[in-house]
C-alpha cells in the first residue's frame, strides 16, 4: 500500500512539471511554422555625421580692364607694387580733344583714339594684368570747396574757385581757382586754373594706404564750345612727393 502511494505521488509531480514546461512554451512567440521565435536585440542606429563644410573661397581679385568704345575719363585702378594709378585723362570737347591712358606715378602714358579698339584694349589690359593693377571697388569722395579735409598721413587738401566776371550777352562767366595740399606742415598749390570764360572744376579724392589720389574734373561751356576733362594727381603720404598727368 505504501509503495502504491509513493508511485502515485511521483506521477503527480511529473505531470505538474510537464504542465509548467508547456505553459512556458505557450507564452513564447512562434513563427509561421510554429517554431519558437528568438528575441532580436534592439537595433542601434549609427550616429549621423554632417559633411565637412568647405573653407570659404578667397575673394576674387578684381583685375582692372580698359573697356573698348568711347574712353571713360577718370582713375580706375591701383597697382600696389608700382605705387601707381591707371587713369584716363585729358580733355574731350567740341574743338579740342586729347585723351591718354596714364599710369600716374610713372612716366608711362598712351594716347587714346576717339574709340578704343579691340587691339588697343587687349594690349593695355595685358599691361594692367602683368603690373598688378586692381580696379577700384568704390567711387572717389567729392571734396567740398573752401574746406580743408584729411587726405591720409599728415596730408590735407583744400580748394577754391572764384567767379571773376559775371558774363552776359552770350558771354559765360569767367572763373579761376586752385587746389592746395598741405603735407608735413608745408602747403603748395598742386593745381591752378587761370581765369577762363565758361570753365569750372570740381575735386574728388581717394585716400589709399600710402598715397592720396586727387582728380580734378573740369567742365567747359560757352557759346559754340563745350567739353569736359580730367587731371590726376598722386601724393605720397610719407615723402609728400607729387606726381601729375601734365
Amino acid at each position: 500500500m505504501r509503495t502504491l502511494l509513493l508511485a502515485l505521488a511521483l506521477a503527480s509531480a511529473c505531470k505538474k512539471a510537464d504542465d509548467g514546461k508547456q505553459a512556458d512554451q505557450a507564452a513564447q512567440p512562434r513563427t509561421a511554422e510554429g517554431a519558437t521565435a528568438k528575441s532580436e536585440p534592439p537595433k542601434v542606429e549609427p550616429a549621423k555625421t554632417e559633411p565637412a563644410k568647405p573653407a570659404p573661397a578667397a575673394a576674387p581679385i578684381n583685375v582692372a580692364k580698359l573697356a573698348t568704345g568711347e574712353p571713360r575719363q577718370g582713375c580706375f585702378a591701383w597697382s600696389a607694387s608700382n605705387r601707381a594709378a591707371a587713369c584716363v585723362v585729358g580733355f574731350q570737347g567740341t574743338q579740342d580733344r586729347e585723351l591718354f591712358l596714364a599710369y600716374v606715378g610713372t612716366d608711362v602714358r598712351s594716347p587714346l583714339a576717339d574709340l578704343v579698339a579691340d587691339g588697343t584694349a587687349r594690349t593695355e589690359n595685358e599691361v594692367l594684368a602683368r603690373e598688378g593693377y586692381v580696379a577700384f571697388a568704390d567711387k572717389p569722395v567729392d571734396v567740398p570747396p573752401n574746406a580743408k579735409i584729411d587726405a591720409g598721413g599728415s596730408l590735407s587738401l583744400s580748394w577754391s574757385i572764384t567767379q571773376t566776371t559775371k558774363g552776359g550777352n552770350n558771354v559765360a562767366p569767367s572763373r579761376k581757382g586752385k587746389v592746395t595740399a598741405t603735407c608735413n606742415g608745408k602747403s603748395s598749390v598742386i593745381y591752378e586754373q587761370d581765369e577762363e570764360e565758361g570753365k569750372t572744376f570740381s575735386v574728388t579724392l581717394r585716400t589709399l594706404t600710402s598715397h592720396a589720389l586727387v582728380e580734378i574734373k573740369s567742365e567747359l561751356g560757352r557759346e559754340g564750345e563745350y567739353g569736359h576733362g580730367t587731371h590726376a594727381i598722386l601724393i605720397d603720404h610719407a615723402t609728400c612727393a607729387v606726381s601729375t598727368t601734365n
